[in-house]
């Protein structure tokens, strides 16, 4: 009896075994089953985005649609939908109305896809991306020194954020810069832009709804800055100018002769005149750069010398091509106000001391004409204000332009 019961109870393990064996199989081959590929698929495009429709699923193994398409920087997007929730269709928002490629597949509960569909997609403009095309087509590029800028038109006010994009050595297109603006109109610089490829596209964000225009390529290049030849500038002469060298070695031409050095090099000094001063230099008839920017050398050969009585802190730079005989200013067009700096904010320091010895750089507006006479006002000093009886001192002016046709 023993072995008997012994003999009955080996070939029950046996068959529990086997039995067990062939479910995990079995149940191992349910998780590779490719699930139903949607079938009947139609496409309706709408204003900014798409409905997607299919035939209803029987197969129970689907969890999932799921839907890919390359946006518009070239990425690729990936949106599911739950199939008990969404059943046998879908909506697609915030797309452009560029056409692409939709592939639609189902996913089973075990993660394995089903075979792809495909169908061209077209949004039509809803009326908000409508607006940034028109936005868009607006833009208009031009070239600055050593950069480039753009203006539009938002006629409406719409809150927008320009997105300025530049093209990388991997090929890629990456953000450069953004401008947030609910103007209708403005001038948007991109300094140190220098020989990039860019683009440029406008969205618009309302709550969590964010849509956006294509790109726009942009079509000018940065405009070469070079510094202004030296070469023929003059003296001035003109009635109202009140400046006068506090010696021979002093001269007004000690401005441009090029010679930096701050120790030994001749300066241009004048004598204790009622502030403002005023002084006209004379770039000569065949200038043919339009101006874009200009540096200031004070005299500054030791620290204790710098930013004391002598030493310009308000200078306005004036420009006229056809000054009147009477010396006023309002044959003048001023271009900039140059405003000296200390670095530190004080007690002047060696680092103040290395700033002023560079020169300080001052930019002009864009687009300045070509100027023959450059009309200079002292206004005030680092300790003295207007009005007062101080001398000035200073070693050097360059001028920096753009070449016009």
């Amino acid at each position: 009896m023993k072995l008997i019961n012994r003999t009955v109870m080996v070939i029950i393990t046996s068959l529990t075994v086997l039995f067990w064996g062939c479910k995990d199989e079995m149940a191992q081959e349910d998780l590779m089953v490719v699930p139903t590929a949607l079938s009947n698929v139609s496409v309706k495009n709408i204003p900014g985005g798409i409905e997607v429709y299919y035939n209803q699923f029987a197969d129970k193994n689907v969890m999932l649609v799921s839907a890919e398409y390359l946006t518009d920087e070239g990425g690729k997007e990936i949106k599911r939908f739950d199939i008990k929730k969404f059943g046998s269709s879908f909506v697609l928002t915030g797309l452009s109305s560029t056409k692409r490629a939709l592939e639609l597949y189902t996913i089973s509960y075990s993660g394995v896809r089903s075979e792809s569909v495909f169908v061209d997609i077209k949004p039509l403009l809803s009326p908000t991306l409508s607006y940034l095309q028109d936005v868009l087509e607006t833009i208009s590029f031009v070239g600055i020194p050593k950069g480039i800028a753009f203006d539009f038109e938002n006629p409406d006010k719409k809150a927008l954020t320009f997105v300025v994009e530049i093209k990388g050595g991997d090929n890629v297109w990456k953000e450069y810069a953004r401008f947030d603006t609910e103007e209708i109109q403005k001038l948007f610089l991109l300094k140190s832009f220098v020989d990039m490829e860019y683009r440029v596209y406008v969205k618009y964000t309302e709550k969590e709804s964010v849509e956006k225009s294509t790109a726009k390529n942009g079509d000018v290049i940065a405009l070469v800055e070079v510094e202004v030849n030296k070469g023929g500038w003059k003296l001035g002469q003109f009635i109202g100018d009140n400046w006068e060298p506090s010696s021979n070695t002093f001269g007004l031409a000690n401005l441009w002769d090029k010679n930096f050095d701050m120790l030994t090099a001749p300066r241009f000094e004048n004598k204790n005149l009622p502030l403002p001063h005023s002084f006209t230099i004379d770039l000569g008839v065949n200038q043919n750069l339009a101006l874009s920017a200009i540096k200031i050398y004070q005299h500054s050969n030791f620290l204790p010398n710098v930013y004391t009585q002598y030493n310009p802190k308000t200078i306005e730079v004036w420009g006229s091509n056809n000054p009147g005989a009477d010396g006023g200013w309002n044959t003048w067009t001023k271009l900039v106000t140059c405003t000296s700096q200390m670095p530190s904010g004080g007690p002047k320091t060696a680092s103040d001391l290395a700033y002023l010895q560079a020169g300080e750089l001052y930019d002009f507006p864009l687009f300045s004409p070509v100027y023959r006479y450059l009309r200079f006002k002292v206004l005030d000093t680092w300790t003295l204000g207007q009005g007062q009886s101080t001398s000035i001192r200073l070693s050097e002016i360059t001028l920096y332009g753009v070449q016009v046709e």
